[in-house]
């Protein structure tokens, strides 16, 4: 079977599934991209948009936040994330 790399899958208007996985460069630029659009964006929509497990949604978000790029608003359940201006 070929090596089919990032071949798109599925692209709706919040969603991109993809075949393979994604580096964490290309995962900042799909929430860059969402957050150009929206406002902010919550762990189980960042989930769905780079094809991550929920807790490795979390890691990423955390590290987004520890490279100074993203910011944490709300606790729990209804906890957003934003760009940090």
């Amino acid at each position: 079977m070929p090596d089919l790399g990032l071949e798109v899958l599925l692209k709706g208007k919040n969603m991109v599934r993809l075949l393979g996985g994604l580096g964490v460069e290309q995962r900042w630029q799909l929430l860059d991209e969402y957050l150009q659009q929206y406002p902010c964006i919550n762990r189980s929509q960042y989930a769905r948009l780079a094809g991550r497990s929920y807790k490795q949604a979390v890691v990423d978000l955390n590290r987004f936040i520890e490279e100074g790029v993203l910011m944490r608003h709300g606790m729990g359940p209804s906890v957003v994330y934003a760009r940090k201006r």
